[in-house]
């Protein structure tokens, strides 16, 4: 099993626009067996199906926040990841929503 290291959010959009703009941020990760959460200013974030739906895959996690809403991204956001062996998280992540 490989260790928990890299943990780095990326965006596909520099900036949003409020009620407009469909952002999708990637958390992706080195290590075997990661499971992700996502947590806004500590509070973890729930996908609800409709405007926010998370997509687990092996090496990252996509958080996607349809007609985004400037509370949504007020953050810092954090993705971390973890597995048997340890957790790491990324950097916090700030986002400008106009």
């Amino acid at each position: 099993m490989d260790p928990v290291s890299s943990v780095v959010i990326t965006s596909d959009l520099p900036e949003a626009i409020e009620h407009n703009s469909t952002v999708v941020l990637t958390c992706s990760s080195k290590g075997s067996l990661l499971t992700f959460t996502w947590t806004n200013n500590s509070n973890p974030i729930v996908a609800d199906g409709k405007r926010l739906t998370l997509t687990n895959e092996q090496s990252s996690s996509k958080l996607t926040i349809k007609d985004v809403l400037r509370y949504d991204l007020v953050g810092p956001i954090v993705c971390t990841a973890t597995n048997k062996l340890e957790k790491q998280s990324s950097a916090p992540f700030n986002l400008t929503v106009y």
